[in-house]
């Protein structure tokens, strides 16, 4: 799964680099835009079958590919 949340993280974010870097932190390197974390957002619920409330997350949880990983597999747990 990690990988591919890398492989869509960089199709969003326009950034390829972000394939190979499952630590990348997102946000610090101005790559995750609101428009990109909507896009994201929607193609993990979609992808995945869960549901993703954005006023249930803190920004930790999208800040890099591994910790979006990781929140979906809690998701996938919960449902």
């Amino acid at each position: 799964m990690l990988e591919d949340i890398c492989a869509i993280a960089a199709r969003v974010c326009q950034a390829p680099e972000v394939a190979g870097q499952p630590d990348r932190n997102l946000y610090e390197d101005q790559l995750m835009d609101s428009l990109a974390f909507l896009q994201l957002l929607y193609t993990l619920e979609d992808r995945y079958g869960v549901e993703i409330y954005p006023t249930r997350l803190c920004r930790e949880d999208f800040a890099s590919p591994r910790h979006i990983a990781a929140l979906v597999e809690r998701l996938r747990c919960q449902g």
